[in-house]
């Protein structure tokens, strides 16, 4: 940020869910953080149960809050796992065909 107002930046700066995941950004850009617009996913301001006890573990286990994209990652590994078992097979092809067919899959961070 003190880059881009260095320069004369003038303009509303848009961020991911990753520049609110924490206070890094805030505390690097200071005051010139105001006005920054950010996606947010909606897990993260209505948590269930489910994705409450992965941030405790996660907490505990690696000594740092758990960001939106540690949920997405471990909900995307678990989905590979599932479509693994299903088609009996990590050949792309079979995995495509794979994924395709997933119904109804429930993760932490939604369906």
């Amino acid at each position: 940020m003190q880059d881009l107002h260095s320069i004369g930046y003038d303009a509303i700066v848009y961020g991911n869910d990753e520049t609110n995941a924490d206070d890094t950004y805030s505390k690097l850009a200071g005051d010139l953080a105001d006005g920054t617009i950010t996606a947010m996913l909606t897990t993260e301001l209505h948590p269930g149960p489910e994705l409450l006890a992965f941030k405790d573990a996660y907490k505990k286990k690696f000594n740092v809050d758990a960001t939106p994209f540690s949920a997405g990652a471990y909900d995307s590994i678990k989905m590979l796992a599932q479509v693994i078992k299903d088609v009996k097979s990590t050949n792309p092809k079979d995995l495509q065909k794979g994924f395709n067919a997933v119904q109804g899959f429930k993760g932490m961070t939604g369906n």
